[in-house]
């Protein structure tokens, strides 16, 4: 009869923290993909030139490699403040439905 509570309250409860664990996850690699994407478009764009001649769109694509890794570089460290506050609240969900199952209802 205790695994009922469990499969109610818990499994639900662990599904949610493994989504967001995923989303976390992601969140932590979105960054740093932005600034791979951004530095290989400016390589690309820079052998594009080299084969093709310089244009006025191979220099704009430049810019926006450059712009990318940079947007990237900026966006990092939040991206990995926001990751760190979200596996320590979803810390704080587990520990909490966890004395919600054993019927401890104290509140921090």
């Amino acid at each position: 009869m205790a695994a009922l509570p469990f499969l109610l309250v818990g499994l639900p409860a662990f599904l949610c923290l493994l989504a967001l664990a995923v989303c976390g996850a992601a969140l932590f690699l979105s960054g740093f993909a932005v600034i791979g994407a951004g530095i290989f478009d400016f390589i690309y764009f820079i052998v594009q030139m080299c084969v093709f001649g310089a244009t006025g769109a191979y220099a704009a694509h430049l810019g926006i490699g450059l712009a990318a890794a940079g947007i990237g570089f900026l966006l990092t460290p939040p991206f990995l403040y926001l990751t760190k506050k979200l596996f320590l609240f979803s810390g704080k969900i587990f520990t909490l439905t966890g004395r919600y199952i054993r019927g401890k209802r104290q509140v921090d």
